[in-house]
């Protein structure tokens, strides 16, 4: 067990992940929870507990970490001084879920920037090993300062799973998925639907739509999500997006005034399945967009904006080689609480 962790066994964080450098209230809002090593994540207390604290957070991810045993012949580290966690997720309605982007840059921002273990020590990496995936986050470069009094911001470097996904052709399929959004934002017509498409795990569905109609659709409080849960054929979310041709507003400020970004694409996610009707920012959305969207646009660099009521800028780089392709996902981590657990 690492040094210090015992100490802060129930110590938890709320951390604004996919945040607009130096903008409050922005990105996706994480709770991180840090336990004791011998912490069993398939003891049925152990679950319950969980479920519980994350339902107590009402917020849409909350993730446990635990340190690994180093002894453990499965840990795959690059050096002895790599900090090796455990993690799991569990969503606001105790529904546990395999991968989320943005509770994983929050646990990371946890293990590098605020514990210290990443700050000045070049190449020590924050590996979490989850369910099903081995995710190596690492402390990214920063591109701007943080200037807000009392702000405490890391930029976070993670490397995810790479998920293809294939177009719905079957036309009974499709034209449900096209009816399902039709109802849900009210459209009178789909004629800005380009593309409709599900990823290799049916987890989610990938809508890719014209950018005016992707501005026209209605906001959060007025969509109806009841389509979304009665759709059949995936288990996670609804992925909304379409390319950019042209720029859109980043919700920084620089001299008062909004500034513009070139972004690739922009999206929205729904998850009223699991308990989230809409996610500020998805950063495991982005395994499926990332992929989509580099290969419709021929780049293996893209930046992401995802319009919610809060917003997030997400980077995503694509990492190909002759065994494997990864998903390299960047974004900005701002503390918002620190606290301690009494439950």
């Amino acid at each position: 067990m690492d040094r210090g962790t015992k100490d802060h066994s129930r110590q938890c964080w709320i951390i604004d992940s996919f945040a607009f450098p130096g903008k409050q209230g922005t990105g996706n809002p994480a709770a991180v929870v840090l336990l004791a090593s011998e912490t069993n994540p398939n003891d049925a207390d152990t679950q319950q507990w969980m479920k519980s604290v994350a339902i107590e957070f009402n917020l849409s991810e909350t993730a446990f970490i635990w340190p690994c045993d180093r002894n453990d012949t499965h840990i795959q580290k690059r050096n002895d001084d790599d900090k090796l966690f455990h993690i799991r997720y569990y969503t606001c309605n105790g529904s546990e879920v395999d991968l989320c982007g943005h509770a994983t840059l929050a646990s990371a921002s946890v293990v590098l920037h605020i514990l210290g273990f990443g700050p000045g020590k070049k190449g020590v990496d924050a590996i979490f090993h989850a369910k099903h995936d081995i995710l190596r986050t690492k402390v990214a470069p920063p591109i701007s300062k943080i200037s807000d009094s009392g702000c405490s911001a890391a930029r976070i470097a993670m490397d995810f799973p790479w998920k293809d996904e294939h177009e719905i052709t079957e036309v009974a399929k499709r034209s449900d998925v096209i009816s399902m959004i039709k109802s849900a934002f009210h459209l009178r017509s789909d004629s800005g639907v380009l593309y409709v498409g599900i990823d290799c795990d049916e987890g989610d569905i990938l809508v890719e739509v014209t950018q005016t109609l992707f501005l026209s659709l209605c906001d959060e409080e007025k969509v109806d999500f009841s389509h979304m849960v009665d759709l059949d054929g995936y288990n996670r979310g609804i992925i909304v997006c379409c390319k950019c041709t042209s720029k859109e507003e980043d919700n920084n400020t620089k001299g008062g005034e909004k500034t513009k970004t070139d972004f690739d694409f922009i999206s929205r996610f729904f998850g009223p399945k699991v308990g989230i009707n809409e996610d500020p920012v998805t950063g495991s959305a982005h395994c499926v967009l990332g992929p989509y969207f580099g290969t419709k646009l021929g780049k293996l660099k893209l930046l992401g904006k995802q319009m919610s009521s809060r917003g997030g800028v997400v980077e995503c780089t694509l990492k190909i080689d002759e065994s494997t392709k990864r998903v390299g996902i960047v974004g900005t981590a701002v503390t918002f609480m620190s606290g301690t657990l009494h439950i």
